[in-house]
């Protein structure tokens, strides 16, 4: 899934940004940090998923993506005083 995401965001990319030096890697911490902890959080959570579809049947795993929509809208509202419309 992070291979065909990886190749879809370069081909975007290609027709999005034509300048060569922009596409230099810089050895920024920043940027590393944030590529580490994409890799660790998606890494994380595949092997929070497998475990628990293990132990419970697939079933379980699915019937949590509703509420953590919910947690983000609640928490988007919360935290960044966003405000929550219904019907659109």
């Amino acid at each position: 899934m992070s291979l065909v995401g990886n190749i879809k965001s370069l081909v975007v990319g290609v027709f999005i940004v034509h300048d060569r030096a922009e596409w230099t890697l810089i050895t920024d911490f920043h940027q590393i940090s944030d590529n580490d902890q994409g890799v660790l959080n998606t890494g994380l959570a595949f092997l929070l998923i497998s475990r628990v579809i293990r132990r419970s049947g697939p079933i379980y795993p699915p019937m949590f993506n509703s509420l953590s929509l919910v947690m983000t809208t609640v928490l988007e509202s919360v935290l960044l005083d966003a405000d929550i419309y219904l019907g659109r």
